[in-house]
């Protein structure tokens, strides 16, 4: 008589951890997907004074916003204390 163990439940932590690790591997690549972070890629400079203390805002404004809509914008910076305020096309 032969006797045969069946080991399934040997590999349930194996396939667990296994199932973690794929899903963090496949989190990460796709995180860098997403964010078109990939190794080589130039970052766009928005400005050349961004440092750790200093950072730049941007904002998309459509073309066929007038005039007060971005000096409303504007003038919320400054009331909030922005050192700089300009609008640049990039």
């Amino acid at each position: 008589m032969v006797n045969h163990f069946f080991g399934l439940l040997a590999y349930v932590p194996i396939s667990f951890e296994h199932t973690v690790l794929y899903a963090a591997i496949g989190m990460t690549v796709s995180f860098y997907y997403l964010c078109k972070l990939w190794p080589g890629k130039q970052p766009k400079i928005i400005d050349e004074r961004t440092t750790d203390h200093l950072f730049a805002m941007t904002f998309e404004l459509d073309e066929t916003k007038d005039a007060s809509y971005i000096n409303a914008v504007t003038e919320i910076l400054k009331k909030e204390g922005a050192i700089e305020v300009y609008q640049k096309e990039v």
